[in-house]
């Protein structure tokens, strides 16, 4: 599955805007149709995985990890168009789906993008 699936097993580097109170690590490559969530969803039914969604800071200083399951792969999610994976304190991962761009994936989703929220501003 690395192998043929190495646009989600890759680095991605980062791209870090502001918005509001919240610092976000944009994902700067784009991600093929290597696998559709919903095939991704099949296997880790079948074989009880779960996905490791990772972001290291530009510095390599810190890193935070959430995990992506199955029932993070539903319907509603992936119609919605993404997922966010809370991190508590730390932040919240969002997974960004998209529909496949061809005729046989146009009813797939696909990830486009993956990326990590911080606030940076905590009200008093």
């Amino acid at each position: 599955m690395r192998r043929e699936c190495n646009d989600l097993f890759s680095s991605n580097p980062a791209v870090r805007s502001h918005q509001h109170s919240t610092e976000i690590y944009h994902t700067s490559q784009l991600y093929g149709e290597s696998i559709s969530m919903e095939e991704l969803s099949d296997q880790m039914k079948a074989y009880d995985l779960c996905v490791a969604v990772s972001v290291t800071s530009p510095d390599s200083r810190s890193s935070s990890l959430a995990m992506l399951d199955t029932s993070h792969l539903n319907r509603d999610n992936l119609n919605q168009g993404y997922v966010k994976l809370e991190k508590g304190n730390g932040g919240t991962m969002v997974v960004s789906f998209t529909k496949g761009s061809k005729p046989l994936t146009r009813d797939l989703h696909y990830v486009s993008s993956i990326d990590y929220h911080v606030e940076t501003y905590k009200a008093m």
